[in-house]
């Protein structure tokens, strides 16, 4: 199940005009091998989602909640946990961005 949802998201982003990410470890990653593509998080990249979020326009807050939920719910537990790890660093973001 993860391995089908890191190729289909990446493969789906190509079509928002995401390239391969050459910034940070992320889905994006272009990938040679099953040991490579298994290695590489189930998530994007601040850049990759900021990419992702103006060709879509969505709402990131929303956006993370649904997919931990939905991690959470097929037992993806590592999937979930670095999700929320980027919740939790766009959250402090906009809190400090509003304080200012």
């Amino acid at each position: 199940m993860q391995r089908i949802i890191k190729t289909s998201t990446h493969e789906i982003s190509h079509m928002f005009s995401v390239a391969h990410c050459i910034h940070a470890v992320c889905l994006m990653n272009g990938v040679n091998n099953l040991e490579e593509a298994d290695s590489r998080p189930n998530a994007l990249c601040s850049e990759c989602l900021t990419k992702l979020s103006w060709n879509l326009n969505f709402h990131n807050v929303s956006r993370y909640n649904k997919l931990i939920d939905f991690m959470k719910e097929h037992h993806l537990d590592n999937d979930a946990l670095v999700l929320g790890n980027q919740l939790d660093a766009l959250q402090k973001k906009i809190t400090n961005c509003e304080g200012n």
